[in-house]
């Protein structure tokens, strides 16, 4: 947390072109991926911090340890394919600022897996944390990609933003998750993410 990088450094992920649909206040969410580009916009030594943490996180072994604890969600997806797949793993730094807010989603396509490592500095905004979301109707599924309005879904639960605090969870067409409209100004997220994607 010390070494996390300023806010000017992030880009709006609907500058990245991620958000479809309605964006709403999905601008106030910003993306640091580990590329080279982005880490280039850092001083030296917190580039060459993150540097290190992304490689950790792009290892074989750490995408291995994750898929591990899916086997069964795995195994009913992909069947025996899975022996022969590849896996791309994006870890990436974000910052989420004022009203940032999400409507539930069940993510890409390609999404396989996802953790979401929170980084607040007390436990004083548990309510920060993502979401899980029902369909009002019972057979609505999305096989991913845009984000639902919240009027049409049910909040059944929030995960704590709080300190040594993670979130893993197998995409799905049926699991919707979001981020719930923060009254007022001035709050912020931090997070670091981990996302694992079938691979071309």
């Amino acid at each position: 947390m010390a070494r996390m990088p300023e806010p000017s450094k992030f880009t709006s992920i609907t500058d990245m072109g991620w958000v479809q649909g309605d964006a709403g206040t999905e601008s106030e969410r910003g993306v640091l991926e580990f590329s080279s580009e982005a880490l280039g916009r850092l001083d030296p030594e917190l580039a060459a911090f993150w540097h290190d943490v992304g490689r950790q996180f792009r290892s074989e072994q750490f995408a291995l340890t994750m898929l591990r604890k899916f086997l069964p969600q795995i195994a009913e997806r992909f069947g025996d394919e899975v022996g022969t797949m590849r896996f791309s793993a994006t870890p990436m730094l974000l910052s989420d600022n004022g009203k940032y807010a999400l409507g539930p989603h069940t993510g890409r396509v390609e999404r396989v897996l996802a953790a979401l490592f929170y980084m607040p500095h007390s436990q004083a905004n548990p309510e920060l944390g993502t979401s899980l979301y029902l369909p009002k109707d019972p057979s609505f599924t999305c096989p991913g990609g845009p984000h639902h309005s919240f009027d049409k879904f049910q909040r059944v639960a929030t995960m704590p933003y709080a300190p040594n605090t993670a979130f893993c969870f197998f995409k799905t067409d049926t699991f919707f998750h979001g981020v719930e409209p923060v009254p007022g100004n001035g709050q912020q997220r931090r997070l670091f993410s981990y996302i694992l994607e079938t691979a071309k």
